[in-house]
């Protein structure tokens, strides 16, 4: 192609920016899909129709929990992939686009990548635009000095505009259909803009076709920045209980990276659990949820304290002891793995319920308000409560530490209408319904149980064993001695970790020379004697209902 360079005038463009957009993303789940609507508006932005960034985040983790399981894992998730690649199915620039930039989007989505506003080399999306005096809608395209006229060039940016949203139209149509819940964290009113470097067309338009036409050609000196603006969940700045800048590139990787890991972490627990049986699962569930996360310690005090935060099953799975959760983070994260397992018996699945809880002791209220727990439909054909709040051991929990009384148990009183109440030592605790529940749930899946359900139903009883152990009696005068656990004793079928505790020392002169560590180990102190001793340990499973206890007799010969 045959062209000469012609300069256009510095005042002409000296303090114009090529900024294209707004171009709003976000998609819906599987029941809205089919009304997505990307279109191109007239002043060149691309909006489309669809739905919030939180519906995104909570689908993005379940594509990687698939991804993580693999397809023939999970019980129910709640996003199908679609059937066949839609980048396949385009071609020129908009093709381009979504080669150089999905990279980059799928970066920031799982934690890698900080800042949003993507730069490529020009050439990567289109290598030249150049138009007649027709295809601008022109008479000419000079002025009487033979120089590009202004009218022309403002139709050329006109129709460059126009022709680039058109192909991030298709675009964005494309990357949703393949990756939609890769685009959580874009804030789907700022959108996306792009822009060029002003100077660069100063020197670079051109007159094509013995001046029938004019245009540039790319090279790798002209710059193209996607800015993608971070929603403000997500964004530099923001917090829990904050939002953050407004129209901003910069992601707090913080959020993102958590984001990812939350479905690894995620799949973990669920491989972990994978061969146990039903019940087991479910306990194992409760204890890894108790260990990962705290209850939030000013949430008790704060009635206002706000519910609805999608990060609560996040700050769950993150691995950060520094966020805390509610009963919210709790139970939707019980909710999430019952959710994505396979259950032996297809019959048990969990409910997410809310309402109100109101704990009393000795005709005193201690803590009253808003709560959301769980209720685990059984292979019995019951419904149990499955409060993995209160079963929580920590400092700043509402007063629960109850895992046996709140979990898989019976109600001691209660009615769907009036609420049901379960006791523990010196208490009550009664959960009542919210009106909601009324309208969701039918009368019989929110009807309890009387009675508890059996934890250990599924698998054999727990049997301890001890072992025979010997000691050089020539150590022992030097300095204490110690016996890991499983050196000692044998365990079998229990469920969870479990506890020791001495019970008795078959000569009762020698007691003070035996301790037992709660995970097993064992001290014999020096200055023990020659001789045959026997420990009594009483070896009890973690689980608060079943607490089977089995005496193990371990010998110890000092020779």
């Amino acid at each position: 192609m045959k062209y000469k360079r012609i300069l256009l005038s510095m005042l002409l463009i000296m303090t114009m920016v090529f900024s294209f957009g707004p171009a709003s993303v976000f998609a819906g789940n599987e029941t809205d899909k089919e009304t997505l609507k990307v279109s191109v508006q007239e002043d060149g932005s691309v909006s489309v129709k669809g739905f919030e960034s939180d519906d995104l985040l909570m689908q993005y983790i379940d594509h990687k929990l698939a991804e993580e399981l693999s397809t023939d894992a999970g019980k129910a998730l709640r996003i199908e992939s679609a059937p066949h690649s839609r980048r396949d199915a385009i071609e020129g620039v908009a093709a381009n686009m979504y080669d150089a930039l999905t990279p980059s989007v799928k970066k920031v989505a799982a934690g890698e990548l900080a800042d949003t506003a993507i730069t490529v080399p020009a050439e990567k999306i289109f290598d030249s635009a150049v138009y007649t005096a027709k295809d601008l809608g022109v008479k000419t395209l000079f002025d009487d000095e033979g120089n590009i006229s202004r009218e022309a060039f403002d139709a050329f940016v006109d129709k460059l505009k126009s022709d680039l949203s058109d192909d991030l139209s298709v675009m964005l149509s494309a990357m949703i259909a393949d990756m939609p819940f890769e685009l959580y964290w874009l804030d789907n009113e700022s959108g996306i803009e792009f822009e060029f470097t002003p100077d660069w067309f100063i020197n670079n338009m051109n007159v094509y076709n013995d001046g029938k036409a004019i245009g540039i050609e790319t090279d790798e000196t002209l710059q193209m920045t996607f800015l993608f603006y971070v929603s403000q969940d997500y964004s530099l700045g923001g917090s829990q209980s904050q939002y953050g800048p407004a129209r901003t590139t910069e992601v707090d990787t913080g959020f993102t990276k958590a984001a990812a890991k939350t479905a690894e972490n995620i799949s973990g627990i669920i491989r972990k659990a994978a061969d146990e049986p039903d019940v087991h699962k479910l306990i194992i569930y409760k204890d890894e949820i108790c260990g990962l996360t705290s209850y939030h310690p000013t949430a008790m005090e704060d009635k206002d304290f706000p519910y609805g935060d999608p990060w609560q099953l996040i700050y769950v799975f993150d691995g950060d002891e520094n966020t805390k959760v509610v009963c919210e983070g709790y139970s939707k994260a019980f909710q999430y793995l019952c959710d994505n397992t396979a259950f032996n018996d297809k019959n048990i699945e969990s409910r997410l319920i809310w309402g109100e809880m109101i704990h009393s002791s000795k005709g005193k209220v201690l803590v009253s308000g808003k709560h959301m727990w769980n209720i685990v439909h059984m292979d019995d054909g019951y419904n149990y409560i499955a409060d993995i709040t209160n079963c929580d051991e920590d400092e700043n929990s509402s007063d629960g530490k109850y895992p046996g009384e709140v979990f898989l148990a019976g109600a001691v009183s209660g009615s769907v209408g009036s609420g049901y109440t379960y006791k523990y030592e010196n208490g009550t605790i009664k959960y009542i319904y919210d009106t909601d529940m009324h309208s969701i749930f039918s009368k019989n899946e929110l009807t309890m149980s009387n009675n508890s359900y059996p934890h250990d139903k599924g698998g054999d009883e727990m049997t301890v064993s001890g072992k025979t152990v010997s000691l050089k009696y020539s150590n022992l005068k030097k300095k204490n001695q110690t016996i890991a656990a499983k050196k000692a004793i044998t365990v079998k079928n229990a469920i969870g970790s479990v506890s020791y505790k001495l019970v008795k020392v078959s000569k009762t002169s020698a007691k003070k020379k035996f301790s037992v560590a709660k995970d097993g180990k064992i001290t014999v102190r020096k200055g023990l004697k020659k001789g045959t001793y026997k420990l009594t340990i009483a070896v009890t499973d973690k689980d608060g209902e079943k607490k089977t206890t089995g005496n193990a007799v371990v010998t110890i010969k000092v020779k």
